[in-house]
């Protein structure tokens, strides 16, 4: 059986590749704006940070998606399932690889923006903006203010996973409905399984969310519990889920 360190990296390494590649591509597209806007003659002193900010935004926001094509891919493509290592195994990493990438692109945006916001505040004269010789902000963020942090963030957590993992759900649903079709079928009703399982899926998940908002509502007004079971609630859905998924890699669904 394969190490789990050593499936990691098999996993990790097209990712933090990829990872990289749309990191490139956010500081290429960020300098290609920049360069177009100086040559129209209305670059000002902020414009670079707003161009970053704006293609980090999309660019992470198409990543994500492409993440969870290569998730398919894994459990999907004979190269991965052919890993002697358990179902449960294999998906769990590859989940978590995908998380850990795109964090990890966050993370270097996210250092580049408090770097160029930092320089920023350096270069600002703002004796001249405000009247004062330097700028002090104080903020001392009380017991309540981390915990709805926290709590935020594990929404956050929730709400990514629990995605990738419902992309996964249908498409292994669809996978397996339509193994059972001829194949002259498989590509006409794959795509009305695709549109089937989408909207019964936002259905229940607009309707389940539609009730816990109206109950936190009412339960847990003006406090920062909302956000904690929020989060269990979405981590409940994502154990369902990720139960599925592997019961069906286990069982039904067979490597292409």
């Amino acid at each position: 059986m394969t190490a789990t360190s050593q499936l990691w990296k098999a996993l990790w390494r097209p990712k933090f590749k990829m990872s990289n590649q749309f990191l490139l591509l956010i500081a290429t597209a960020t300098l290609l704006s920049t360069l177009y806007v100086f040559v129209k003659g209305d670059l000002t002193r902020d414009i670079f940070f707003g161009m970053f900010a704006g293609w980090s935004i999309f660019v992470i926001f198409i990543s994500y998606f492409v993440l969870a094509r290569q998730n398919e891919r894994v459990n999907i493509e004979v190269t991965y399932r052919l890993i002697p290592v358990p179902e449960y195994k294999l998906y769990l990493v590859n989940l978590g690889t995908s998380l850990v990438a795109w964090l990890y692109q966050m993370l270097v945006v996210f250092v580049a923006l408090v770097v160029m916001t930092s320089i920023a505040l350096r270069t600002l004269d703002w004796h001249q903006i405000f009247g004062i010789d330097h700028l002090q902000v104080t903020m001392t963020p009380g017991i309540n203010d981390i915990a709805a942090i926290a709590g935020l963030i594990l929404v956050m957590l929730g709400a990514i996973l629990w995605a990738w993992s419902a992309i996964s759900l249908e498409h292994l649903l669809t996978e397996w409905i339509t193994d059972y079709l001829p194949a002259t079928r498989q590509k006409a009703v794959k795509g009305i399984v695709y549109i089937v399982l989408i909207w019964a899926g936002i259905k229940l998940l607009a309707t389940i969310s539609h009730q816990l908002n109206h109950f936190l509502h009412f339960a847990f007004d003006q406090s920062i519990l909302p956000f904690y079971v929020s989060a269990g609630y979405l981590f409940l859905l994502l154990i369902i889920t990720v139960i599925v998924n592997i019961y069906l890699l286990k069982r039904w669904v067979e490597a292409k």
